[in-house]
């Protein structure tokens, strides 16, 4: 008996604690809290809404107006979209002496966000994971090299953001004139680089064994021996939506290294690093690949736009040698190459090329849109007019 006297008082319990939870839950029509929405109630009671810009609002250190600290601790806790940044100001705070100087001091894990100005500067990160950050975007934030080096030198550093900024006056006697990164992941975008060379690879920048983004940036008038405008050299990078025009790949050594071709006005990639929805226009090789060359990849190339590229050999728009992409949604246009392969050239390699479009493209020798030789490959539902 006293075992089912306890089952009958269980029971009835809990028929009376869901019958209190379903009171509690009707609408008091004598309250007004009730009738506000949510997203305009301070629940945490910091002073802000969710209307009024706060992201967690269970949490009363987390508001537009909130402090990120000394250290990362993982929050975004002044709610302006970036997880622990700080704002640095060289030249305007007299504790902090140069960009470099408050990369220096910044707490690992950090985003700097940079005030407006030019910085007269050629920037080290080695070892770190930082990320720096032009808020007003790169018409107003340059960092200014001095003709002798990488403008920003990127090295064994497991995160690193590079973002908002011109990016000027790069000069390096081997590789990377704006951006040399090496061995790192690295996240390059919506940056202006203009102007910058290299005497080897990666006029603009360049990325050995690195994995990460080159998003959003516009690669203008750099020049490189091999990729005036990117050179990435292994590793796992995706360049997505960039602009590149204008640059100039100057070498006429026909190898890269081995017997293999070298150039790459625009682009050069060796390695699997895919490509996608990129305006390539008005690059420059003297040797191969006008607009971009690929060597030795498997990486995705679609939905890019190349358009008056020109090239001295082979593939004004795009080359690929000893690889596997696959290329599809490209638009090859008024691109002119001085021997074979004017929108683009296969070399050796096996690829599926399917529903892009070869219009206006110009070979002197063979193959207007495109020449393909050495291998057996997949051509279906393009367009060649």
């Amino acid at each position: 008996m006293k075992r089912g006297f306890y089952v009958v008082l269980a029971l009835s319990w809990g028929c009376r604690n869901s019958y209190t939870e379903l009171d509690s839950s009707t609408p008091d029509s004598g309250s007004m809290a009730d009738d506000i929405p949510l997203e305009d109630q301070d629940n945490d009671g910091d002073g802000f809404t969710e209307n009024e810009g706060d992201c967690d609002d269970s949490a009363t250190t987390v508001h537009p107006n909130g402090v990120e600290g000394e250290v990362s601790d993982g929050r975004d806790n002044d709610c302006n979209g970036i997880v622990d940044d700080m704002n640095v100001c060289p030249g305007e705070d007299k504790k902090i002496s140069s960009l470099q100087a408050a990369i220096d001091a910044a707490p690992e894990g950090m985003t700097l966000v940079v005030c407006p100005g030019t910085y007269q500067e050629m920037l080290s990160i080695e070892k770190r994971s930082i990320g720096i950050w032009a808020e007003e975007g790169p018409e107003y934030t340059t960092i200014q090299g001095n003709q002798t080096d990488s403008v920003i030198t990127i090295t064994n550093s497991p995160s690193v953001l590079i973002s908002g900024f011109t990016i000027l006056g790069g000069r390096s006697l081997e590789n990377g004139g704006g951006i040399h990164a090496t061995d790192s992941t690295v996240t390059i975008q919506d940056n202006y680089l203009d102007g910058n060379q290299a005497v080897l690879w990666g006029g603009g920048i360049y990325c050995d064994s690195c994995t990460g983004t080159i998003s959003g940036n516009t690669i203008d008038n750099s020049r490189a021996a091999h990729g005036g405008g990117i050179a990435t050299y292994y590793g796992q990078i995706e360049i997505v939506s960039n602009v590149i025009s204008n640059n100039t790949s100057y070498s006429t050594d026909n190898g890269v290294f081995s017997n293999n071709y070298g150039g790459g006005g625009g682009v050069l990639i060796v390695g699997d690093s895919s490509f996608g929805m990129n305006w390539v226009e008005a690059n420059h090789s003297e040797t191969h690949g006008g607009g971009v060359y690929i060597l030795q990849g498997e990486g995705e190339v679609w939905d890019n736009t190349f358009q008056f590229n020109t090239t001295g050999y082979d593939g004004a728009g795009l080359l690929t040698n000893l690889s596997r992409n696959h290329l599809h949604g490209n638009l090859f246009t008024q691109n002119t190459a001085f021997d074979d392969g004017g929108g683009m050239r296969v070399y050796v390699g096996g690829m599926t090329i399917e529903n892009n479009e070869f219009i206006d493209n110009i070979a002197h020798n063979q193959g207007g849109a495109m020449k393909v030789s050495h291998a057996a490959n997949i051509i279906r539902g393009n367009t060649i007019e």
